[in-house]
Protein backbone atom coordinates (compact mmCIF):
# COMPACT_ATOMS: atom_id res chain seq x y z
CA UNK A 1 0.00 0.00 0.00
CA UNK A 2 1.48 3.41 -0.93
CA UNK A 3 1.18 6.33 1.01
CA UNK A 4 1.26 9.80 0.20
CA UNK A 5 3.07 12.34 1.72
CA UNK A 6 2.51 16.07 1.50
CA UNK A 7 4.91 19.01 2.71
CA UNK A 8 3.70 22.77 3.29
CA UNK A 9 4.66 26.01 4.70
CA UNK A 10 2.81 27.52 7.59
CA UNK A 11 0.53 29.10 5.09
CA UNK A 12 0.35 26.57 3.11
CA UNK A 13 1.46 29.28 -0.05
CA UNK A 14 3.51 25.75 -1.15
CA UNK A 15 2.30 22.24 -1.13
CA UNK A 16 4.33 19.84 -2.38
CA UNK A 17 3.73 16.13 -2.55
CA UNK A 18 6.61 13.29 -2.13
CA UNK A 19 7.66 12.33 -5.68
CA UNK A 20 8.30 8.61 -4.25
CA UNK A 21 6.79 8.18 -1.01
CA UNK A 22 8.16 5.14 0.90
CA UNK A 23 5.99 2.02 0.72
CA UNK A 24 5.22 2.11 4.22
CA UNK A 25 4.58 4.37 6.26
CA UNK A 26 7.53 5.92 8.27
CA UNK A 27 8.47 4.71 11.62
CA UNK A 28 7.44 7.23 14.56
CA UNK A 29 9.41 7.66 17.77
CA UNK A 30 7.97 8.40 21.11
CA UNK A 31 9.80 8.44 24.84
CA UNK A 32 8.80 9.08 27.67
CA UNK A 33 10.99 10.56 30.54
CA UNK A 34 10.36 7.39 33.42
CA UNK A 35 12.90 6.95 36.23
CA UNK A 36 13.50 4.04 38.37
CA UNK A 37 14.07 4.42 42.21
CA UNK A 38 15.00 1.75 45.00
CA UNK A 39 13.23 1.94 47.83
CA UNK A 40 15.24 2.89 51.06
CA UNK A 41 15.66 -0.71 52.60
CA UNK A 42 12.57 -2.40 51.13
CA UNK A 43 14.89 -3.47 48.07
CA UNK A 44 11.76 -2.54 45.68
CA UNK A 45 11.85 -0.30 43.04
CA UNK A 46 9.65 2.09 42.27
CA UNK A 47 9.08 3.66 38.52
CA UNK A 48 7.97 7.09 38.64
CA UNK A 49 6.14 8.39 35.52
CA UNK A 50 7.73 10.97 33.18
CA UNK A 51 6.70 12.93 30.63
CA UNK A 52 6.40 12.09 26.70
CA UNK A 53 8.79 13.28 24.20
CA UNK A 54 7.33 14.66 21.02
CA UNK A 55 6.96 12.19 18.28
CA UNK A 56 10.13 12.04 16.16
CA UNK A 57 10.09 10.20 12.19
CA UNK A 58 12.58 10.02 9.18
CA UNK A 59 12.15 10.30 5.44
CA UNK A 60 14.49 8.63 2.83
CA UNK A 61 14.37 8.56 -1.01
CA UNK A 62 15.00 9.42 -4.00
CA UNK A 63 13.88 12.76 -5.97
CA UNK A 64 14.28 12.72 -9.64
CA UNK A 65 16.91 15.46 -11.51
CA UNK A 66 14.18 16.92 -13.19
CA UNK A 67 10.25 17.36 -12.96
CA UNK A 68 8.91 14.82 -15.58
CA UNK A 69 11.73 11.98 -15.56
CA UNK A 70 9.60 9.41 -14.35
CA UNK A 71 5.92 9.40 -15.68
CA UNK A 72 5.23 7.51 -12.73
CA UNK A 73 6.21 9.71 -9.76
CA UNK A 74 3.48 10.98 -7.79
CA UNK A 75 4.58 14.53 -8.65
CA UNK A 76 6.76 16.19 -11.07
CA UNK A 77 8.75 18.68 -8.85
CA UNK A 78 11.89 20.11 -8.78
CA UNK A 79 13.91 18.15 -6.64
CA UNK A 80 14.99 21.46 -4.84
CA UNK A 81 11.97 22.86 -4.53
CA UNK A 82 11.56 20.37 -1.51
CA UNK A 83 15.08 20.24 0.03
CA UNK A 84 14.65 24.15 -0.45
CA UNK A 85 11.36 23.96 1.58
CA UNK A 86 12.60 21.95 4.35
CA UNK A 87 15.98 24.00 4.68
CA UNK A 88 13.96 27.17 4.54
CA UNK A 89 11.57 26.61 7.18
CA UNK A 90 14.20 25.40 9.27
CA UNK A 91 16.47 27.98 8.63
CA UNK A 92 13.65 30.59 9.84
CA UNK A 93 12.54 28.18 12.29
CA UNK A 94 9.78 27.80 11.10
CA UNK A 95 7.65 24.40 11.45
CA UNK A 96 5.83 22.67 8.37
CA UNK A 97 2.73 21.11 7.85
CA UNK A 98 2.91 17.45 7.23
CA UNK A 99 0.67 15.35 6.30
CA UNK A 100 0.35 11.24 5.29
CA UNK A 101 -2.73 10.01 4.00
CA UNK A 102 -3.82 6.68 2.70
CA UNK A 103 -4.81 5.36 -0.88
CA UNK A 104 -8.26 6.02 0.31
CA UNK A 105 -7.16 9.52 0.78
CA UNK A 106 -8.29 9.12 4.35
CA UNK A 107 -5.58 10.91 6.89
CA UNK A 108 -3.11 8.68 8.69
CA UNK A 109 -1.53 12.57 10.56
CA UNK A 110 -1.10 16.08 9.82
CA UNK A 111 1.23 17.68 11.92
CA UNK A 112 2.99 20.67 12.44
CA UNK A 113 6.84 19.81 12.19
CA UNK A 114 10.34 20.79 12.69
CA UNK A 115 13.69 19.81 10.28
CA UNK A 116 16.02 18.47 12.75
CA UNK A 117 18.47 17.66 10.12
CA UNK A 118 18.93 16.78 6.36
CA UNK A 119 21.55 15.01 4.11
CA UNK A 120 21.56 14.90 0.62
CA UNK A 121 23.85 14.05 -2.33
CA UNK A 122 23.70 13.98 -6.30
CA UNK A 123 23.27 10.24 -7.10
CA UNK A 124 25.67 8.96 -10.50
CA UNK A 125 22.15 9.38 -12.97
CA UNK A 126 21.43 12.88 -10.87
CA UNK A 127 18.77 11.90 -8.88
CA UNK A 128 19.07 13.27 -5.74
CA UNK A 129 19.41 10.77 -2.12
CA UNK A 130 17.80 12.51 0.69
CA UNK A 131 17.38 11.83 3.74
CA UNK A 132 15.43 14.31 6.21
CA UNK A 133 14.84 13.63 10.09
CA UNK A 134 11.45 15.47 11.60
CA UNK A 135 10.22 15.95 15.12
CA UNK A 136 6.25 17.15 16.11
CA UNK A 137 6.18 20.81 16.86
CA UNK A 138 4.17 21.67 19.74
CA UNK A 139 2.90 25.07 21.28
CA UNK A 140 3.40 25.80 25.05
CA UNK A 141 -0.43 25.75 24.85
CA UNK A 142 -0.58 22.12 23.51
CA UNK A 143 1.84 21.21 25.76
CA UNK A 144 0.18 22.65 29.11
CA UNK A 145 -2.50 20.74 27.98
CA UNK A 146 -0.47 17.83 27.98
CA UNK A 147 0.97 18.29 31.04
CA UNK A 148 -2.39 18.88 32.36
CA UNK A 149 -3.92 15.89 31.37
CA UNK A 150 -1.10 13.72 32.89
CA UNK A 151 -1.69 15.57 36.00
CA UNK A 152 -5.24 14.32 36.21
CA UNK A 153 -4.04 10.90 35.28
CA UNK A 154 -1.25 10.80 38.38
CA UNK A 155 -3.94 11.77 40.87
CA UNK A 156 -6.67 9.49 39.04
CA UNK A 157 -3.89 6.93 39.82
CA UNK A 158 -3.38 8.33 43.18
CA UNK A 159 -6.98 7.54 44.05
CA UNK A 160 -7.64 4.56 42.72
CA UNK A 161 -4.67 3.31 44.44
CA UNK A 162 -5.77 4.81 48.14
CA UNK A 163 -9.36 3.39 47.01
CA UNK A 164 -8.28 0.05 47.23
CA UNK A 165 -5.73 0.08 50.08
CA UNK A 166 -9.11 1.21 51.86
CA UNK A 167 -11.15 -1.56 50.38
CA UNK A 168 -8.83 -3.95 51.44
CA UNK A 169 -8.52 -2.64 55.07
CA UNK A 170 -12.17 -2.37 55.43
CA UNK A 171 -12.14 -5.86 54.18
CA UNK A 172 -9.57 -7.09 56.62
CA UNK A 173 -12.03 -5.54 59.38
CA UNK A 174 -14.77 -7.06 58.20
Amino acid sequence: MAYDIYFSDMEENQIIQVPFPPTNMPELAKTFDNQEFKVWGDGLNVNVLGNPSLVTFSLSGILPEYAGKYNYARSQINPYTLINLWSAEATSHKPLRCVMSRPDRSNILSWLVTVEGMNWYEEKNKDINYKVDFKQYSTESTMKNLAMQQLVQQETTRIKETLDMLNSYFHFLS
